[in-house]
Protein backbone atom coordinates (compact mmCIF):
# COMPACT_ATOMS: atom_id res chain seq x y z
CA UNK A 1 0.00 0.00 0.00
CA UNK A 2 3.00 2.39 0.67
CA UNK A 3 4.30 1.50 -2.21
CA UNK A 4 0.82 2.14 -4.22
CA UNK A 5 0.37 5.30 -2.57
CA UNK A 6 3.78 7.10 -3.88
CA UNK A 7 3.09 5.86 -7.10
CA UNK A 8 -0.21 7.74 -7.07
CA UNK A 9 1.02 10.55 -5.80
CA UNK A 10 3.51 11.23 -8.50
CA UNK A 11 0.96 10.62 -10.86
CA UNK A 12 -0.86 13.81 -8.93
CA UNK A 13 2.28 15.95 -8.78
CA UNK A 14 3.59 15.55 -11.97
CA UNK A 15 -0.27 15.64 -13.80
CA UNK A 16 -1.23 18.60 -11.77
CA UNK A 17 1.93 20.99 -11.86
CA UNK A 18 1.21 21.65 -15.72
CA UNK A 19 -1.25 24.14 -14.29
CA UNK A 20 1.56 26.56 -14.01
CA UNK A 21 2.79 26.95 -17.19
CA UNK A 22 -1.13 28.01 -18.49
CA UNK A 23 0.00 31.16 -17.97
CA UNK A 24 3.11 30.96 -20.15
CA UNK A 25 0.52 29.89 -23.16
CA UNK A 26 -1.70 32.72 -22.70
CA UNK A 27 0.86 35.37 -22.21
CA UNK A 28 1.63 35.85 -25.84
CA UNK A 29 -1.94 35.05 -27.17
CA UNK A 30 -2.62 38.33 -28.56
CA UNK A 31 0.70 39.22 -29.93
CA UNK A 32 0.28 35.65 -31.56
CA UNK A 33 -3.06 36.64 -33.54
CA UNK A 34 -1.51 40.34 -34.26
CA UNK A 35 1.52 39.03 -36.07
CA UNK A 36 -0.25 36.40 -37.77
CA UNK A 37 -2.41 39.00 -39.06
CA UNK A 38 0.16 41.25 -40.15
CA UNK A 39 1.64 38.21 -42.12
CA UNK A 40 4.60 37.49 -40.13
CA UNK A 41 4.16 34.18 -39.64
CA UNK A 42 1.58 31.71 -39.66
CA UNK A 43 0.22 28.76 -37.04
CA UNK A 44 2.71 26.22 -38.13
CA UNK A 45 5.88 28.16 -37.06
CA UNK A 46 3.96 29.52 -33.81
CA UNK A 47 3.21 26.05 -32.78
CA UNK A 48 6.59 24.28 -33.51
CA UNK A 49 8.42 27.39 -31.48
CA UNK A 50 5.98 26.23 -28.71
CA UNK A 51 6.91 22.93 -28.08
CA UNK A 52 10.50 23.31 -28.77
CA UNK A 53 11.34 26.18 -26.91
CA UNK A 54 8.06 26.37 -23.75
CA UNK A 55 6.61 23.14 -23.54
CA UNK A 56 9.60 20.58 -23.09
CA UNK A 57 12.26 22.81 -21.52
CA UNK A 58 9.15 24.01 -19.25
CA UNK A 59 7.92 20.42 -18.95
CA UNK A 60 9.97 17.44 -19.63
CA UNK A 61 13.47 18.92 -18.73
CA UNK A 62 12.98 19.63 -15.05
CA UNK A 63 11.19 17.00 -14.69
CA UNK A 64 13.46 14.43 -15.20
CA UNK A 65 15.64 16.51 -12.70
CA UNK A 66 12.70 16.02 -10.30
CA UNK A 67 12.68 12.68 -10.99
CA UNK A 68 16.23 11.78 -10.79
CA UNK A 69 16.16 13.52 -7.22
CA UNK A 70 12.90 12.11 -5.83
CA UNK A 71 12.91 8.84 -6.94
CA UNK A 72 15.69 7.09 -4.94
CA UNK A 73 14.42 9.51 -1.41
CA UNK A 74 10.82 7.83 -2.14
CA UNK A 75 12.30 4.21 -0.64
CA UNK A 76 11.03 2.60 -4.04
CA UNK A 77 13.13 -0.16 -5.36
CA UNK A 78 16.63 1.12 -5.68
CA UNK A 79 17.31 -0.53 -9.34
CA UNK A 80 18.68 1.51 -12.47
CA UNK A 81 16.62 -0.73 -14.82
CA UNK A 82 13.75 -0.21 -12.83
CA UNK A 83 14.33 3.46 -12.37
CA UNK A 84 14.16 3.71 -16.42
CA UNK A 85 11.07 1.84 -16.40
CA UNK A 86 9.62 4.21 -13.74
CA UNK A 87 10.71 7.45 -15.41
CA UNK A 88 9.27 6.72 -19.13
CA UNK A 89 5.73 6.59 -17.68
CA UNK A 90 6.83 10.17 -15.94
CA UNK A 91 8.20 11.63 -18.61
CA UNK A 92 4.91 11.00 -20.83
CA UNK A 93 2.73 12.09 -18.26
CA UNK A 94 4.58 15.33 -18.39
CA UNK A 95 4.55 15.73 -22.10
CA UNK A 96 0.75 14.85 -22.30
CA UNK A 97 0.12 17.17 -19.26
CA UNK A 98 1.48 19.98 -20.63
CA UNK A 99 -0.19 19.13 -24.14
CA UNK A 100 -3.78 18.73 -22.66
CA UNK A 101 -2.98 22.06 -21.36
CA UNK A 102 -1.88 23.83 -24.56
CA UNK A 103 -5.30 22.19 -26.56
CA UNK A 104 -7.16 23.85 -24.05
CA UNK A 105 -5.34 27.26 -24.32
CA UNK A 106 -5.82 27.20 -28.07
CA UNK A 107 -9.03 26.28 -28.08
CA UNK A 108 -10.87 28.60 -25.07
CA UNK A 109 -10.29 32.11 -25.28
CA UNK A 110 -10.87 32.50 -21.71
CA UNK A 111 -7.98 32.19 -19.68
CA UNK A 112 -9.93 30.87 -16.71
CA UNK A 113 -12.29 28.93 -18.47
CA UNK A 114 -9.51 26.99 -19.92
CA UNK A 115 -8.18 26.41 -16.24
CA UNK A 116 -10.82 24.96 -15.06
CA UNK A 117 -11.06 22.72 -18.21
CA UNK A 118 -7.73 21.80 -16.84
CA UNK A 119 -8.31 20.44 -13.60
CA UNK A 120 -11.81 18.99 -14.16
CA UNK A 121 -10.02 17.10 -17.20
CA UNK A 122 -8.07 16.11 -13.88
CA UNK A 123 -10.44 14.88 -11.51
CA UNK A 124 -11.79 12.70 -14.07
CA UNK A 125 -8.72 11.50 -15.32
CA UNK A 126 -7.74 10.52 -11.35
CA UNK A 127 -10.82 9.35 -10.40
CA UNK A 128 -10.52 6.22 -12.16
CA UNK A 129 -6.86 5.31 -11.08
CA UNK A 130 -8.70 2.77 -8.39
CA UNK A 131 -6.76 4.13 -5.11
CA UNK A 132 -9.58 6.42 -4.54
CA UNK A 133 -12.40 5.30 -4.89
CA UNK A 134 -12.25 1.83 -5.78
CA UNK A 135 -12.39 1.26 -9.48
CA UNK A 136 -15.10 -1.57 -8.94
CA UNK A 137 -17.41 0.34 -6.54
CA UNK A 138 -17.75 3.35 -9.56
CA UNK A 139 -20.94 3.68 -12.24
CA UNK A 140 -20.28 2.10 -15.62
CA UNK A 141 -20.78 5.43 -16.69
CA UNK A 142 -17.50 6.81 -14.96
CA UNK A 143 -15.84 3.98 -14.93
CA UNK A 144 -15.19 3.50 -19.13
CA UNK A 145 -12.91 7.00 -18.50
CA UNK A 146 -10.06 5.09 -17.31
CA UNK A 147 -9.85 3.81 -21.64
CA UNK A 148 -8.63 7.80 -22.14
CA UNK A 149 -7.23 8.38 -19.06
CA UNK A 150 -3.75 8.61 -19.54
CA UNK A 151 -2.72 9.40 -15.61
CA UNK A 152 -5.09 5.76 -15.62
CA UNK A 153 -1.60 4.36 -18.08
CA UNK A 154 1.02 6.08 -16.29
CA UNK A 155 -0.10 4.65 -13.14
CA UNK A 156 -0.44 1.28 -13.97
CA UNK A 157 2.72 1.28 -16.10
CA UNK A 158 4.41 2.62 -12.84
CA UNK A 159 3.08 -0.41 -10.71
CA UNK A 160 4.18 -2.86 -13.42
CA UNK A 161 7.63 -1.29 -13.37
CA UNK A 162 8.11 -1.50 -9.02
CA UNK A 163 6.38 -4.72 -8.50
CA UNK A 164 7.79 -6.87 -11.49
CA UNK A 165 11.23 -5.88 -9.83
CA UNK A 166 10.84 -6.24 -6.33
CA UNK A 167 12.57 -10.09 -5.54
CA UNK A 168 10.72 -12.89 -3.87
CA UNK A 169 9.05 -11.97 -0.05
CA UNK A 170 8.96 -14.65 2.99
CA UNK A 171 4.93 -14.58 2.44
CA UNK A 172 5.12 -15.12 -1.16
CA UNK A 173 6.67 -14.50 -4.62
CA UNK A 174 6.97 -12.15 -7.20
CA UNK A 175 4.40 -13.82 -9.11
CA UNK A 176 1.65 -14.35 -6.71
CA UNK A 177 2.31 -10.82 -5.63
CA UNK A 178 1.81 -9.47 -9.06
CA UNK A 179 -1.46 -11.44 -9.65
CA UNK A 180 -2.78 -9.90 -6.47
CA UNK A 181 -2.56 -6.51 -7.29
CA UNK A 182 -3.98 -6.92 -10.79
CA UNK A 183 -6.98 -9.00 -9.72
CA UNK A 184 -7.90 -6.63 -6.90
CA UNK A 185 -11.54 -4.93 -7.23
CA UNK A 186 -9.82 -1.28 -6.59
CA UNK A 187 -7.23 -1.26 -9.62
CA UNK A 188 -8.74 -3.60 -11.63
CA UNK A 189 -5.99 -3.97 -14.11
CA UNK A 190 -6.16 -6.33 -16.76
CA UNK A 191 -2.71 -6.96 -18.28
CA UNK A 192 -0.04 -7.08 -15.32
CA UNK A 193 3.10 -7.62 -17.45
CA UNK A 194 5.70 -5.94 -19.63
CA UNK A 195 3.45 -6.28 -22.49
CA UNK A 196 1.33 -4.92 -20.90
CA UNK A 197 3.48 -2.10 -19.62
CA UNK A 198 4.80 -1.15 -23.33
CA UNK A 199 1.02 -1.34 -24.55
CA UNK A 200 -0.01 1.04 -22.36
CA UNK A 201 3.39 3.17 -23.44
CA UNK A 202 1.80 3.18 -27.53
CA UNK A 203 -1.06 4.68 -26.38
CA UNK A 204 -0.25 7.16 -23.91
CA UNK A 205 1.69 8.38 -27.10
CA UNK A 206 -1.08 7.65 -29.59
CA UNK A 207 -3.78 10.19 -27.73
CA UNK A 208 -1.03 12.54 -26.71
CA UNK A 209 0.09 12.75 -30.56
CA UNK A 210 -3.97 13.17 -30.96
CA UNK A 211 -3.76 16.09 -28.87
CA UNK A 212 -0.99 17.88 -30.41
CA UNK A 213 -2.16 17.72 -33.74
CA UNK A 214 -5.93 18.93 -32.30
CA UNK A 215 -4.00 21.78 -30.71
CA UNK A 216 -2.51 22.79 -34.34
CA UNK A 217 -5.90 22.48 -35.69
CA UNK A 218 -6.91 24.88 -32.72
CA UNK A 219 -4.58 27.41 -33.68
CA UNK A 220 -5.25 27.00 -37.40
CA UNK A 221 -9.09 27.58 -36.58
CA UNK A 222 -8.10 30.97 -34.65
CA UNK A 223 -5.82 32.43 -37.14
CA UNK A 224 -8.32 31.64 -40.38
CA UNK A 225 -10.64 34.55 -41.26
CA UNK A 226 -7.45 36.83 -39.35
Amino acid sequence: QNRIGILFLFCICVWQTAVISADIFFKQNALFLREVQAGYYTAGPYFVSKFICELIPNRVIPLIFYATITYWMSGLWKSFDTWLLWLLPIVNIGFASGSVLMLYCSLIPDFRAAVQSYILTTVFSFIVLGVAPNLAGLTPALRWIQWVSIPRYVFVNNLIAEFTSLPDSENMTTVERNELISSSDFLSIDDFSMNGYWRNIGIVWAMTLVIIVSTYVGLRLKTQYL
